[in-house]
């Protein structure tokens, strides 16, 4: 038996000799490791997303701990280059619309120097330009396109005449296919005739076709704003004042039942305001940031979700239950450092487009990309902004480096 014992005893030391267990020891001092290096940064052929600028800390107020400048990255490979905007334009040019026509779509492009707004034809890849600075109707810098219910291209007003450049500028201005030019449009009680202090902050169009307008007043001797909601029917030519406040959201949101919604920024608070009966409904949002933020915008998803900006959103999905907010875990995709000034923040996405597999389509200060919604999923595919937007054969357009791209769904 002692034999077999001592037999055993050596099987085990050799055994542990051919197979040595490491057993931890601590350090006495620290182990170094270098900085993490930058990802690559994607290129054109690349699919992959960009990543953040920092995942975990980055510092407050000015600072010279700056990242390395950021290389443009042009949309990836399933977005096909279609055509350079063919005339000269040394300024910074927006998607704005896709308007359908019997057999093609048409994109409108405008530029921020009043030089025209420039447009594409997808059926014969041809571009042309209509001026946006006629005698009868020019439009001043800093305005934006939209469609009526009838895919009539309108002209909006942004910035007050007196931060703007000088001439008679409209607020409303209408494109007319037979003269090619824009034209002026007013009501008939004169609530939005011309007005050098007047701009519009944001338009959409109920299904009923009137114009849901936020118009800001710059009052220039007290140096403050005021914000008011306005309807037109451009049909009666008939507009209508709701409601004022100190500070409204630059966009307007009309659910499927006509209701508006907007942010009263001044507060945090989102309002609700009913069309029919003229009641309104406020919701306060839990998060102090909105207060601070004038550029917070709002978007209604297709599941009834309206989203304000990707701090999290309001579930309006039950009729009989008041919504509840739910806070989103937000992405440090959105980090980003303000050119020039040396500070770090924290920017938010704007959301243009909802896409039929449930993506949500945004740019924002470092470029253009999307959310996938069911898994929470934000990817940043290219460092140029633009909306994009969908045409009538269910394609999505963007422009990047003055040069549209089509992506096939």
């Amino acid at each position: 038996m002692k034999q077999n014992l001592a037999l055993f005893a050596l099987c085990c030391l050799l055994l542990a000799a051919c197979n040595p267990v490491s057993i931890p020891v601590a350090l006495s001092t620290p182990v170094l490791t270098s900085p993490p290096t930058l990802i690559a940064i994607p290129t054109q052929r690349d699919s992959k997303c960009i990543s953040p600028l920092t995942t975990f800390v980055y510092p407050n107020g000015e600072t010279t701990l700056l990242p390395s400048p950021q290389e443009p990255v042009l949309p990836p490979a399933d977005w096909a280059m279609i055509s350079k905007v063919k005339y000269n334009h040394p300024a910074s040019l927006s998607l704005e619309v896709i308007q359908s026509h019997n057999g093609y779509d048409e994109l409108w492009i405008l530029s921020n120097n009043n030089q025209g707004v420039f447009r594409y034809r997808t059926d014969t890849q041809e571009w042309r330009i209509t001026p946006s600075t006629t005698p009868n109707a020019p439009f001043a810098f800093g305005s934006f396109l939209f469609l009526d219910n009838s895919r009539s291209v309108w002209a909006a007003r942004r910035w007050p005449k007196t931060l703007s450049i000088t001439g008679d500028f409209s607020l409303l201005v209408y494109y007319n296919e037979a003269s090619d030019q824009f034209e002026p449009v007013t009501d008939k009680d004169g609530l939005l005739q011309d007005s050098d202090s007047l701009a519009i902050e944001a338009l959409e169009v109920s299904q009923n076709g009137i114009f849901w307008m936020i118009i800001k007043e710059l009052d220039s001797i007290n140096f403050k704003e005021i914000y008011y909601l306005y309807s037109f029917d451009p049909i009666a030519l008939k507009a209508e004042r709701h409601l004022t406040g100190p500070q409204f959201s630059s966009n307007i949101v009309i659910s499927p039942n006509g209701d508006i919604f907007m942010l009263d920024l001044s507060r945090g608070k989102l309002i609700e305001f009913h069309p029919s009966s003229g009641e309104t409904k406020e919701y306060g949002i839990p998060d102090p940031e909105l207060s601070n933020q004038f550029s917070a915008t709002i978007f209604l998803d297709s599941k009834s979700r309206l989203w304000v900006n990707d701090i999290g959103w309001f579930d309006f999905s039950s009729a009989d239950l008041s919504p509840q907010w739910f806070t989103v875990i937000r992405s440090p995709v959105f980090i980003d450092v303000i050119e020039g000034a040396g500070v770090w923040s924290w920017g938010y996405p704007v959301f243009t487009y909802e896409s039929s597999d449930a993506l949500l389509w945004f740019w924002s200060s470092r470029g253009t990309g999307w959310l996938d919604t069911q898994y929470g999923e934000w990817c940043l595919f290219t460092t140029y902004r633009s909306p994009v937007l969908e045409d009538s054969s269910g394609r999505l357009w963007m422009l990047a480096d003055d040069t549209l791209y089509m992506k096939n769904r």
